[in-house]
């Protein structure tokens, strides 16, 4: 037997991580995942508010575009004011108000306005109602030799029906209806106003073809609680008790109303709805809307000034925007 050794090898085995090495590899994870969970939620902040901020400014035009479309036509009637055509109301249940030429009536802050709706009118938030012909005109075709209880158009474009309020008006005269039957036949439409919701089924003449037939129509803007919580502007139309939410997190609407004493067509003063001493001297409104962010977005709390006042009473963290519109009458400036 030989008299060498032999000696088995045996493979290197890796040693394993100490405990000092795995806590820092551990805390080196956590610093890394810190810093892009702080990445991430900055920039979610980031997006979050420059996206409230644009919804903020969107709503801001949009309730100015929108307030200012319908008060610059207040008393419109196709051809001169409300005032200057002193309709003849046969309509039974006409648009409530305190004279025909009353196209624009405002409230300060609701004081004097019946609400209809079951939302709830913010309290030191004004309240305007604008009344006017709406749409194109519908010219007479027929039955105008005589006094009828019914007129004819032809075609019928803006659908009048049963129980609408309708003006009618050659421009020199003027006739609030309500219709009570609208029927059509052989090309030509037929509107009915009779006694059942009239006062009288007779107009105030025989209207010749220059004649028109408009809708008319008595819209209130008003600011109101949400079911949210928060405060939204809202519009009710004339004859309705529902609500129509316009645009959500509005939370004040001021109106000034610009008086023209001596009939040249400027301004002398600008007032309140409470110090209007005739709404037929009224040539122009001065609108301030209040707006804030649906969420506190800010770090601190952010004051603001609206209208001489303190917006933010609460001291929340919410972003705030006002818009401030002036608008002429265009019907209370020919």
């Amino acid at each position: 037997m030989s008299g060498r050794m032999y000696h088995r090898s045996y493979p290197l085995q890796q040693a394993g991580f100490s405990l000092v090495e795995l806590l820092i590899a551990m805390l080196l994870s956590l610093i890394v995942s810190a810093v892009v969970l702080q990445i991430f939620v900055s920039s979610s902040q980031t997006y979050r508010v420059r996206e409230q901020v644009a919804l903020l400014a969107e709503n801001g035009r949009y309730a100015t575009e929108l307030l200012q479309r319908d008060l610059r036509m207040a008393g419109y009637s196709g051809c001169r004011t409300l005032a200057g055509l002193s309709p003849n109301v046969i309509a039974k249940n006409p648009p409530a108000f305190s004279g025909f030429a009353d196209g624009l009536q405002g409230f300060e802050s609701g004081s004097g306005w019946t609400n209809p709706t079951t939302i709830t009118q913010l309290a030191g938030t004004d309240v305007v109602v604008v009344r006017r012909a709406t749409g194109l005109a519908v010219p007479f075709i027929g039955n105008m030799a005589a006094l009828n209880a019914n007129i004819q158009i032809a075609p019928n474009p803006y659908g009048f029906a049963a129980n609408d309020v309708l003006l009618v008006t050659d421009c020199e005269a003027a006739d609030l209806i309500r219709a009570s039957n609208v029927s059509q036949g052989s090309g030509v439409v037929t509107i009915a106003h009779a006694m059942s919701t009239n006062i009288d089924n007779r107009l105030s003449k025989a209207y010749q073809e220059n004649t028109m037939v408009m809708s008319f129509s008595a819209n209130t803007y008003f600011i109101g609680e949400n079911a949210e919580g928060g405060s939204s502007l809202y519009m009710v139309q004339f004859e309705s008790t529902d609500a129509l939410e316009l645009i959500p997190d509005v939370q004040d609407l001021q109106i000034q109303y610009a008086i023209d004493k001596d009939d040249n067509h400027v301004p002398d003063e600008y007032v309140d709805a409470s110090a209007v001493p005739d709404w037929q001297e009224v040539i122009g409104v001065n609108i301030g809307i209040l707006l804030r962010t649906a969420d506190n977005i800010t770090v601190g709390s952010q004051p603001f000034t609206f209208n001489g006042a303190d917006a933010n009473p609460s001291s929340d963290r919410r972003l705030r925007s006002s818009n401030w519109v002036a608008i002429a009458l265009r019907n209370r400036l020919n």
